[in-house]
């Protein structure tokens, strides 16, 4: 048998570029793996998967052991889009803060934090400084403290690009409900451009341990309350599920 035949029979999908994420658990080959820099190449791609009728995932460090960058359409890798902004002082929030763009890594944001003056942190945040905000706080990973209790908590705005290429930004002042889906959003509603977050000035850390009784019963209740709200969300941002794949296709029952 030809060598060339043999090869396109054992690996079907060597003309395709391929992912792997870091712990080499999932892979996929996608249609195209974009790397886009700026808002417009975000917005760029958005327009090309409806046109091409592609879905999208986006996948940053690839640090999630779950399939959730895992397509056969388009892959937008997000690790270019690694803009700090400067910090400011928001007098509604009475607060701290700080836009960042979704592939900023945890060690750049805090440099960046460091360098302000006063010198600002996070009050909760991730141990591996390589991993990037995308992925961490869309999926509502990571963190812990007394007034917070994952890294979303702290997040006071996101600007989501939906699937008819429109610029969305969500707060709690503009829609608590849709604010509270587009913060772990798992990447349903749109490719994330940025993230705002609530930080404050540096402080020392005591470390307590407390034992809560009863708390995953209630999580699980808690989750399964917003689930359906979730989805009426996702569906108007994107009614025919250009962000969806089969993961979380099987979990929404499509």
């Amino acid at each position: 048998m030809d060598n060339g035949l043999l090869d396109t029979i054992l690996h079907p999908h060597h003309d395709k570029p391929a992912w792997t994420n870091w712990a080499k658990n999932q892979s996929c080959h996608p249609t195209e793996i974009f790397n886009p820099e700026t808002l417009e190449e975000l917005t760029k791609i958005v327009f090309m998967a409806k046109a091409d009728g592609k879905k999208i995932r986006c996948a940053a460090s690839g640090h999630s052991w779950s399939s959730s960058s895992v397509t056969d359409g388009y892959l937008v890798v997000v690790n270019k889009m690694e803009k700090v902004h400067t910090p400011i002082w928001d007098n509604d929030l009475k607060s701290w803060t700080v836009r960042i763009e979704t592939g900023v890594l945890v060690k750049d944001l805090d440099d960046k934090l460091r360098q302000n003056d006063p010198p600002l942190t996070l009050p909760s945040n991730v141990v591996l400084d390589s991993v990037r905000y995308g992925g961490v706080l869309s999926l509502g990973c990571h963190g812990a403290a007394t007034k917070t209790r994952t890294l979303p908590d702290l997040v006071s705005e996101v600007t989501i690009i939906d699937a008819n290429g429109d610029l969305n930004t969500f707060s709690e002042a503009k829609n608590p409900e849709e604010f509270a889906a587009a913060t772990v959003n798992l990447g349903l509603l749109g490719v994330i451009y940025t993230y705002t977050l609530r930080v404050e000035p540096m402080f020392n850390l005591k470390v307590m341990w407390e034992h809560v009784p009863g708390i995953v019963p209630y999580l699980r209740q808690q989750a399964n309350e917003r689930f359906d709200r979730f989805e009426a969300i996702r569906k108007k941002y994107d009614p025919n599920g250009m962000f969806m794949n089969a993961t979380f296709a099987g979990i929404l029952g499509h």
